[in-house]
């Protein structure tokens, strides 16, 4: 377990929780990995391979990424697992919030609440929870994906920023 660096701006996030291992990359999902080797493993539904590079001791000092491209070596670093820590949303303030972004022409961002669940969608993709970790910031489910809803000085919610590999804002436009 730990957290790799390809370089400075691009980690992958190896974590084990109930006796199975995940692999998380900068802006991306949570992905299950499965062992079928001593410290190789597998992605699901996928020809990408992650195996765990020892030095002399025993001990893990990097993770290479196999696929169909040129092999990628992460580099075992000593910063801690990034923590999600969610705070309670108030519903008045959540209401705010719902309504549809546009990111680009004909690329939305919605955001909704189903049984008092709060979700995103982006136009094509899946839903995913939002886990609120401040009045007006949001962590994807399960990713390394974070909304920022932008508030003018009357209240009024006009915009968010999506920060995936960058960050994105979106005009609220419904």
């Amino acid at each position: 377990m730990g957290v790799y660096e390809k370089s400075a701006d691009n980690t992958r996030v190896i974590t084990f929780k109930d006796g199975q291992l995940y692999s998380m990359r900068t802006g991306g999902g949570k992905f299950q990995v499965y062992p079928y080797a001593k410290d190789q493993f597998f992605f699901d539904d996928d020809a990408v391979t992650l195996e765990f590079n020892r030095d002399k001791k025993g001990e893990i000092e990097s993770v290479t990424l196999k696929s169909t491209r040129r092999p990628e070596v992460w580099l075992k670093t000593d910063k801690p697992l990034p923590v999600v820590t969610e705070i309670k949303m108030d519903p008045t303030v959540f209401a705010g919030y719902i309504g549809k972004y546009e990111l680009a022409p004909e690329f939305y961002i919605s955001i909704f609440s189903e049984d008092e669940i709060m979700y995103t969608q982006a136009t094509g993709q899946q839903k995913i929870e939002l886990v609120a970790t401040d009045k007006n910031k949001f962590t994807l489910k399960d990713t390394d994906i974070k909304l920022t809803m932008n508030v003018s000085d009357t209240g009024t919610v006009e915009s968010l920023t999506l920060h995936q590999n960058g960050d994105h804002p979106a005009k609220k436009v419904e």
